[in-house]
């Protein structure tokens, strides 16, 4: 292989590498100034978007330790680097190819495992991490939320009680005060009678 050759596949081996999926594509019919919509679009969800010869992309997987994509790597091949969220960029790519027709999704590599055109299509209907993760932490802290109510629930009925235990005794206390005031006079007239 030719010294610049080796160079770009490298630069490839390099992107795969850093990336956490990679889809493949076939982007016939992909006019040029459509092709810089979409990757500006990718762009956005750090995500890159390049137009690359399928010899030298197969050098760059091989390179990868990742094989079984041979049989996709036909035809005018684009190749998606996926460094952000993996959902948000499916969402990006499978949305701009029903509207426009095309690129056309062949296969991806998620996390180094080949995956198909279908699951990348249904990671496009799953919501965002960041939606995944605020959904786990409230789903996660409801029935703490739940405990904490419940037990400040015990706690306030104590203090309902324990208040109206105080307001009764303050309304006994001046009542059996008055009654023995009564008492105590009499205990003290017969006291003095005597």
């Amino acid at each position: 292989m030719r010294p610049e050759k080796k160079e770009i596949v490298e630069e490839i081996f390099r992107k795969i590498d850093a990336s956490n999926a990679v889809i493949i594509t076939n982007y016939t019919g992909l006019k040029s100034a459509k092709l810089t919509e979409l990757r500006r679009q990718l762009k956005g969800v750090k995500a890159e978007y390049m137009v690359i010869k399928n010899t030298l992309m197969t050098h760059a997987l091989a390179m990868a330790d990742i094989t079984g994509l041979d049989p996709h790597l036909k035809g005018a091949t684009a190749v998606l680097f996926v460094r952000g969220d993996q959902a948000e960029t499916a969402k990006v790519l499978v949305k701009y190819a029903k509207a426009n027709e095309f690129p056309k999704i062949k296969v991806g590599v998620i996390n180094k495992s080949v995956t198909s055109k279908e699951k990348i299509e249904y990671l496009a209907t799953l919501p965002s991490k960041d939606v995944m993760i605020a959904t786990l932490v409230s789903r996660l802290k409801s029935p703490i939320y739940g405990l904490v109510m419940v037990l400040g629930g015990i706690e306030r009925k104590l203090v309902c009680v324990l208040q109206a235990i105080k307001e009764k005794k303050e309304k006994e206390g001046p009542a059996q005060q008055a009654g023995a005031a009564p008492q105590g006079d009499a205990t003290a007239a017969a006291g003095a009678a005597s």
